[in-house]
């Protein structure tokens, strides 16, 4: 009974499968693409993200060794901070 949730934007794609109990995402810097990155030869530009919901523990896993994303959360805030590359997470709700 999971749902899918896209909340991308200009600079990152967000999506989330939210289930009753877990939630599982994934989020990707869109200037980490292969075109900006190896045709374009330019650098990502760390960026950010903030959403609103609820849980109670927030699990990540860096994709990229390189990767500089950090999750924190306060009060339903959830906010995806240096988000160079990508990161999966999962939300225990």
């Amino acid at each position: 009974n999971f749902k899918h949730i896209d909340l991308s934007d200009d600079k990152v794609d967000l999506l989330l499968l939210e289930g009753e109990r877990e939630t599982f995402g994934f989020i990707r810097n869109k200037s980490a693409s292969w075109k900006n990155v190896l045709r374009d030869l330019n650098e990502p530009i760390p960026c950010q993200k903030q959403i609103e919901i609820s849980a109670k523990n927030i699990e990540a896993f860096p994709i990229w060794k390189e990767d500089t994303t950090r999750i924190t959360f306060n009060e339903n805030k959830l906010l995806f901070d240096d988000v160079m590359y990508g990161t999966i997470f999962k939300i225990t709700n």
